[in-house]
């Protein structure tokens, strides 16, 4: 069970389509929360493969959101095995 706090927004993305120097689009489509975020906002990212960190809101273009990944609050199915075998 997955607990999200009310104000937080969470992106489903493909972080294979980083571009534009550390952007990634995510979708209001995709996203947990009908709530339009604000440019500046600390969102949350994730993909399908485990892969997931914080972001901030660059970009409101319709529905589309251009997000900066905080790649310092990167997490990765790979990673937390190494740490739990570690």
């Amino acid at each position: 069970m997955t607990i999200q706090f009310a104000d937080e927004i969470v992106f489903r993305v493909d972080f294979n389509n980083v571009a534009n120097g550390d952007r990634i689009k995510g979708s209001m489509r995709h996203a947990s929360s009908d709530r339009r975020p604000e440019i500046g906002e600390t969102v949350y990212l994730h993909d399908d493969e485990g892969n997931a960190c914080s972001a901030r809101v660059s970009e409101l273009r319709g529905q589309i959101v251009v997000l900066e990944p905080v790649w310092d609050s990167w997490v990765s199915e790979a990673s937390a095995f190494e740490l739990a075998v570690a």
